[in-house]
């Protein structure tokens, strides 16, 4: 895997009260974009060896970046052959090195999942895509948000091994909950398949080390998927009432035995599975990996459903759905049907209560999608932005 070409994998993060739109690149570059004019402020380059403060170089940028109140960007590298590296990196807000982890090396394992902050907004958590198998485990780490010296003291709180039935966890999502608690979620391998898996992990202070949160902390979604796509939490007053996951396949052909992701309900606080929800179930159509839940004020919850392109293209739906606590299961208020395929980027809500979601079209049967510029688009390929909103899933684009 490679992706050393300039595409954006991750989504991007919004200040806006900077005003600034934070993007990685697969160039190993970190953008910081003004939000009326378009300009880049400034980027931040991780493969420059001319900088003292960096003497690795870095990595690819696949993750979301993640900023904090006072404007530090956080992110991770995703190394790829030896002239590569994964390490964390603190941008300050004029774009310079605030900290690297490690400082003088790459660790063997590559961040995939995007970081998360606590809820006290004094730590940040980020996850590793483990590369070595079951010998060489992922991990999931704390770092100080305060720390601002690069050699002087090291950021890193503290590190947790992750691994489960004796196969390490590839993690692929994380999300931290209002009482301190860290969710991850990714896969591991069994036998020719993989099994998506979720643990729930406690950050106990300073002086206690982290430990998981149920008695076996796991939760295995053997239903046919390859790994966890998305964490969603419904937090009410303080605390996490409820926890959805969705899950997802690499790419539009039957993996495990199964093309489709699921919408799951967990309890946080025991990790028991209340209901699932396969999208196909109540409309047929609606098929393909679904993206991370997005949960609305209310508590409806909404995924993208990905469709499938290739020799039986199929359109993706976006679906507004409801948990029942009572009769644990999900029902389906609406389903809207766009043209062409969703990808990765999960639904966002604005302030309106609109719901942003965009999709790609790809006409070539059995051809990928591909990245263009934007005046060298080919006849068959188009992209929309879709704007839904109201019960029944009315929109514009």
């Amino acid at each position: 895997m490679n992706w050393y070409d300039g595409t954006v994998e991750g989504q991007p993060a919004y200040d806006a009260g900077r005003g600034v739109l934070y993007v990685g690149r697969s160039d190993g570059k970190l953008y910081a974009i003004d939000e009326n004019t378009g300009e880049i402020r400034w980027r931040y380059v991780t493969f420059n060896p001319d900088d003292p403060d960096d003497p690795d170089g870095g990595g690819e940028i696949v993750t979301a970046p993640l900023f904090t109140d006072d404007g530090t960007v956080y992110f991770g590298t995703w190394g790829e052959g030896g002239y590569e590296t994964n390490a964390f990196y603190a941008v300050n807000p004029n774009g310079s090195l605030r900290w690297r982890w490690p400082a003088d090396d790459s660790i063997p394992h590559r961040f995939y999942a995007s970081p998360a902050l606590s809820a006290d907004g004094r730590t940040v958590y980020a996850s590793t895509f483990t590369d070595g198998g079951d010998n060489n485990p992922s991990s999931l780490y704390a770092f100080h948000h305060a720390c601002g010296a690069l050699r002087a003291a090291s950021p890193l709180r503290w590190e947790m091994e992750l691994s489960h039935a004796a196969s390490s966890m590839f993690t692929t999502t994380l999300a931290v909950g209002s009482d301190g608690t860290v969710y991850v979620g990714g896969y591991i391998s069994r036998g020719f398949g993989t099994v998506p898996v979720l643990a729930a992990i406690r950050d106990n202070g300073p002086n206690r080390p982290p430990e998981y949160v149920w008695e076996t902390s796991w939760v295995e979604l053997e239903n046919g998927a390859q790994f966890i796509h998305g964490i969603g939490l419904r937090e009410e007053s303080g605390h996490t009432t409820r926890l959805y996951i969705t899950t997802a396949n690499l790419g539009t052909v039957i993996f495990n035995g199964k093309e489709e992701g699921e919408l799951y309900a967990v309890d946080p606080t025991s990790g028991i599975m209340l209901a699932e929800y396969d999208p196909s179930d109540a409309t047929p159509q609606a098929v393909g990996s679904l993206t991370s839940p997005a949960i609305g004020a209310n508590g409806v919850v909404y995924v993208g459903v990905r469709g499938r392109f290739g020799n039986s293209a199929v359109n993706g739906h976006v679906q507004a759905v409801q948990y029942d606590e009572q009769g644990r299961r999900f029902s389906l208020l609406w389903d809207y049907e766009v043209d062409g395929h969703i990808e990765w980027n999960h639904p966002a809500i604005g302030p309106d209560g609109g719901l942003y979601i965009g999709s790609t079209t790809n006409e070539f049967t059995g051809t990928p999608l591909q990245v263009f510029d934007s005046d060298e688009v080919p006849d068959g390929f188009a992209c929309t932005f879709y704007v839904l909103r109201g019960p029944r899933g009315r929109f514009s684009r």
